[in-house]
């Protein structure tokens, strides 16, 4: 009977190793290959960032009303880890800018979408 109880133990230790790679382990490797192709991790950054509304103050560089577009000159955005530096944002409110034009100093709030696009939800001439 001792015999029998010494071969019980190792073969329930390899049970239960085998039970836990074959629960757990798949996961792991699913996680580490999403990250090694830039969607684990990224993603969910990136959606989490998504919901984020950021601020900055910039002057406007130039307004293309027909195509929603503004170019601004933004100093940096510490919160995202930007420098300062002029880009395009997209506006999905049109009266949004109304009353702006080129060379006006501005503050504005804009939230990240996916494929760098960049959405200003609210903006404001600064004196």
């Amino acid at each position: 009977m001792k015999a029998h109880f010494k071969n019980t133990i190792p073969s329930l230790a390899l049970t239960l190793a085998l039970t836990f790679a074959i629960a757990v382990l798949p996961g792991v490797v699913r996680a580490a290959d999403h990250g090694a192709h830039g969607h684990g991790h990224t993603q969910t950054t990136a959606s989490a960032e998504a919901l984020q509304i950021y601020t900055a103050t910039g002057i406007i560089k130039s307004i293309d009303q027909a195509a929603n577009k503004v170019v601004i000159a933004h100093g940096p955005v510490p919160a995202i880890g930007w420098p300062g530096m002029t880009m395009g944002f997209v506006f999905e409110d049109a009266s949004l800018l109304d009353g702006l034009q080129t060379g006006d100093q501005v503050r504005f709030d804009f939230r990240p979408e996916p494929g760098n696009v960049f959405i200003i939800v609210d903006i404001e001439a600064r004196s």
